[in-house]
C-alpha cells in the first residue's frame, strides 16, 4: 500500500512518446508547452493570466515581489508586513523573509484554516500595509467571502493554492478571489509535475508583467535588468506532462472526494478521532485528528500502513522562527493540532478494500483485543508500541499463576 501514488499517474496519462519527442526536438526552455500550460491553466480556474515557475515557493516569492514592487516608496519600502497561517508549510514564512518583511502568524479555525476572528483582530491594531497569505489547509476552501470583508484598502491577498487544485467556493475557483494565487505542482499535488514546478494567476496585467521579469533574472526585457530577479522559470517539459494531466484533474479530484466519504463513513464515531468536514472543497490530505496520535501512528505502521503528519512543528517553533517569540498560548488551535494530527493514504489509485484495511485497523486500535488470546477484558496498553495484552496473558507470560477465571473464556488458569 502507497501513501501517494504518483507511478500510476504516469501509467496512465501515456506521455511517454511526447517526452521523447521533445527531447529529441526541443525547445527545453520556455517553449510552447510552457505558454499553452498556462493559458489552459487560467482557463481552467477561471482567471485572465497565469505564470509558470520553478515550484510553488517561487510562486510565492514573486507574488510577495510584484506586491512589495507596488508599495516602493522613492528610495525605500513602505513597512509593509505579511501575514501568514501558523500551522502551514514553513515556505508560508520563508517566502516574505526573502524581503526582510515583518511575518505575523495567526491561528488556525477549527477547518485549520486562518481563523477569521482573530485576523479581524490583529488587523484592527495596525494600519500599515499586509499582504495576507491565506492557505487553503488540505483542500477545504478558506473563508474568503468574510475575509475579503474585514480587509482594509491598503491590504493586499495572495492565496496559496498548493492543497487545493481544482477547489471552488460557491463554484468559483480559489485563487481567483485575491489579487494573486499561487499553486505548487510538487509532483504528490493533486496536479503535480515529475519535479517542481509551480505556477500564478491572477486578474492584474501589471502583476503578470512584473512577475514575468522577476522569474527571468529580473529582466523586463531580453537583455536589461531592472530588478532584483530569479532563475525561475516552469521547465518545458513540466509544461508538458502537467498539460497531459490536466485533463484528468476533475475525475482524479472527484475520486480522492468518494475515498474521503468513505473513510467518514467507516470511522464515523470510532475512538476520539475528529474527522474532516465533507463541504464543497477537494482532498489534497485526508486528515484526522486524535490525542493518540502517536501510537496509532506506529501501531498502523506495524499493519504496513503508511500515514503522515501535516505538519508536526509549528511554523514559530522551527529554529529559523523562534525570533517571532510567540507565546504557543496564543495559538490554541496550533498547537493542539500539531500533537493530534494524522494524514491517512488518499489518492486515485487507492481501492476500497485498501480503505477498509486501513479502517478496520484503526477500529482496532481504538477497540483492542489481547494479542496472546484474542479477548477485550481488563487490557493493559504497551505505551510504546500502541499494542495489548490482558493481564491474565501478562501471567502467563511472567510465570506468575492464579485460578482467576478469565472472563473472554479462552482459558481458565495461568
Amino acid at each position: 500500500m502507497k501513501f501517494n501514488d504518483v507511478a500510476a499517474q504516469w501509467n496512465e496519462i501515456q506521455a511517454n512518446s511526447s517526452v521523447e519527442y521533445l527531447l529529441s526536438h526541443g525547445p527545453y526552455i520556455s517553449g510552447e508547452n510552457v505558454k499553452t500550460f498556462e493559458k489552459e491553466w487560467a482557463k481552467f480556474c477561471g482567471a485572465k493570466y497565469a505564470i509558470g515557475t520553478s515550484s510553488g515557493t517561487d510562486a510565492l516569492k514573486l507574488a510577495i515581489q510584484a506586491i512589495r514592487w507596488e508599495t516602493w516608496s522613492g528610495p525605500h519600502l513602505s513597512p509593509i508586513e505579511a501575514i501568514i497561517p501558523a500551522n502551514s508549510h514553513i515556505s508560508s514564512a520563508l517566502s516574505p523573509t526573502y524581503f526582510s518583511l515583518k511575518t505575523t502568524v495567526i491561528d488556525c479555525d477549527e477547518n485549520h484554516n486562518m481563523d477569521v476572528g482573530k485576523l479581524k483582530e490583529y488587523l484592527e491594531k495596525t494600519d500599515n500595509p499586509k499582504i495576507v497569505i491565506i492557505t487553503h489547509m488540505y483542500g477545504c476552501p478558506a473563508d474568503m467571502l468574510s475575509i475579503k470583508k474585514i480587509l482594509p484598502d491598503n491590504c493586499y491577498i495572495i492565496e496559496d493554492c498548493s492543497h487545493a487544485h481544482g477547489a471552488t467556493i460557491k463554484g468559483q475557483h480559489v485563487g481567483t478571489f485575491g489579487d494573486i494565487g499561487i499553486f505548487s505542482l510538487y509532483p504528490t499535488k493533486n496536479l503535480g509535475a515529475c519535479g517542481d514546478a509551480g505556477i500564478i494567476i491572477t486578474d492584474n496585467s501589471d502583476y503578470l508583467f512584473r512577475i514575468g521579469a522577476f522569474r527571468n533574472y529580473g529582466a523586463f526585457d531580453r537583455d536589461d535588468c531592472q530588478s532584483l530577479g530569479w532563475n525561475n522559470r516552469l521547465d518545458e517539459i513540466q509544461a508538458l506532462i502537467l498539460r497531459k494531466k490536466l485533463p484528468h484533474l476533475e475525475r482524479w479530484n472527484y475520486l480522492k472526494y468518494t475515498l474521503a466519504k468513505m473513510y467518514n463513513e467507516f470511522l464515523e464515531g470510532v475512538g476520539d478521532l475528529i474527522l474532516p468536514q465533507l463541504i464543497e472543497r477537494v482532498f489534497h490530505i485526508y486528515q484526522i485528528r486524535t490525542t493518540r496520535r502517536n501510537l496509532l501512528q506506529k501501531y498502523l505502521k506495524k499493519r504496513n500502513i503508511p500515514t503522515l503528519i501535516h505538519y508536526p512543528t509549528p511554523i514559530y517553533k522551527t529554529e529559523m522562527f523562534h525570533h517571532l517569540n510567540i507565546d504557543p498560548e496564543e495559538m490554541p488551535r496550533t498547537e493542539a493540532y500539531s500533537q493530534e494530527i494524522l494524514s491517512l493514504p488518499i489518492h486515485p489509485y487507492l481501492k476500497t478494500k485498501d480503505v477498509k484495511e486501513i479502517t478496520e485497523a484503526i477500529k482496532d486500535f481504538f477497540n483492542p483485543s489481547c494479542l496472546e488470546c484474542g479477548g477485550h477484558q481488563e487490557l493493559m496498553e504497551n505505551d510504546n508500541e500502541g499494542t495489548h495484552v490482558c493481564r491474565w496473558c501478562i501471567r502467563k507470560v511472567t510465570g506468575e499463576t492464579t485460578d482467576v477465571i478469565n472472563p473472554t473464556g479462552r482459558h481458565r488458569q495461568v
